[in-house]
């Protein structure tokens, strides 16, 4: 089904890192230097014991575990710039920190699927081999909240974490509401000292996400995003591609619904999409409509 943040979905289901753990469901944060990414709560083979838990295993989604052996819409070549350059900002000396911009539904997270599947799979630089892509999703963060002071203690811890591992690139969608951007309007909950602070760390690898409205407003706020992280634009890709990346991901729709997705079902979906909803954009509208119909 489509994503909350309106990014193009790339899998069935997510495979959770993990659930808070604690007295009273509260956040443990004791942060272990060194400690592998794990999936389920289970650590990684050879690394921290069992029972260790940290902001991102706790709350975190392992999305190299998510997008293993599953196709993705940005595996075949449109987006191929796009990957390239990510990868491109990850394998520099320093200052391993890159903002995916595009509106909602264009695919930014797609596009964070298909690098984590292609380190999965070794198609990944040497300085990436053996990364696992986390994504801390905001709700997550927003619902370990108990008393003033929690949201940005844990996105500090978080990115502290990710910092001093060689294990982890650290992926937070809709990264303007970390910041105290969301929806428009600005909120209480701001987290964007930390982040300033965190990419200052020679040990991070940072991925975020934005819009091109929030992007502006969040770079107007903070004007030290422009140098700390680099943009990487990502733009509405045409029907034809739009019909070849759905035509890859019918297989997924199809065994979900239980029916058969002709090649005219799909080049319909891209058409009228295109044509009568205007507010949004391909290939997002294209899939969820496709969705819809099935």
């Amino acid at each position: 089904m489509p994503e909350r943040s309106g990014d193009v979905p790339d899998a069935p289901a997510e495979r959770d890192v993990g659930e808070p753990e604690g007295p009273g469901g509260e956040l443990t944060t004791a942060a272990v230097d060194g400690e592998a990414a794990t999936q389920e709560a289970a650590p990684a083979e050879g690394d921290a014991a069992a029972g260790d838990v940290t902001v991102l295993t706790s709350l975190g989604i392992d999305l190299t575990a998510v997008s293993g052996g599953r196709p993705t819409l940005a595996d075949g070549d449109l987006w191929t710039p796009e990957l390239t350059r990510i990868k491109e900002i990850l394998e520099r000396r320093e200052r391993h920190t890159a903002v995916l911009v595009g509106p909602d539904g264009v695919g930014k997270r797609a596009l964070v699927l298909a690098l984590a599947h292609h380190i999965a799979e070794g198609r990944a630089p040497k300085h990436l081999a053996g990364r696992r892509v986390i994504e801390l999703p905001f709700h997550r963060v927003l619902s370990s909240v108990r008393q003033p002071g929690d949201f940005e203690r844990i996105v500090f811890t978080a990115l502290r974490e990710a910092g001093t591992r060689d294990d982890v690139v650290l992926f937070l969608n809709q990264i303007t509401s970390f910041m105290g951007i969301l929806g428009g309007r600005t909120t209480q909950l701001n987290a964007a000292y930390a982040i300033e602070t965190a990419c200052q760390q020679p040990g991070l690898f940072l991925l975020g996400s934005a819009t091109p409205e929030l992007y502006r407003e969040a770079v107007t706020a903070f004007p030290w995003c422009l140098n700390a992280m680099t943009r990487v634009d990502v733009s509405e890709p045409s029907r034809e591609s739009t019909a070849m990346l759905l035509g890859e991901l019918t297989a997924v729709l199809a065994d979900y619904h239980e029916v058969r997705i002709t090649g005219e079902a799909v080049q319909a979906a891209v058409d009228l999409s295109a044509d009568y909803i205007r507010d949004r954009v391909l290939p997002g509208k294209a899939y969820e409509l496709l969705d819809h119909a099935a």
